[in-house]
């Protein structure tokens, strides 16, 4: 198991997932609630998993994945 890191720019409704072990790197546009619990996104051969909801003033939110 692996951690990947997701950073929502909330005024430019803009989001950046950076994988910790992985060079792997996505970003892309939103619009309201990029992410809730059950959503997967896919970057390169790796799915990521939302583990935890957001809420409206979050602004970083650890994501869990399986290798």
């Amino acid at each position: 198991m692996d951690y990947a890191c997701a950073v929502f720019d909330d005024a430019a409704n803009k989001y950046s997932i950076y994988l910790e072990s992985k060079v792997a790197h996505t970003s892309g546009n939103y619009s309201g609630s990029p992410l809730r619990i059950g959503d997967s996104l896919l970057i390169g051969d790796v799915t990521l998993a939302a583990s935890d909801g957001l809420m409206d003033e979050i602004r970083s939110l650890e994501l869990r994945f399986d290798l």
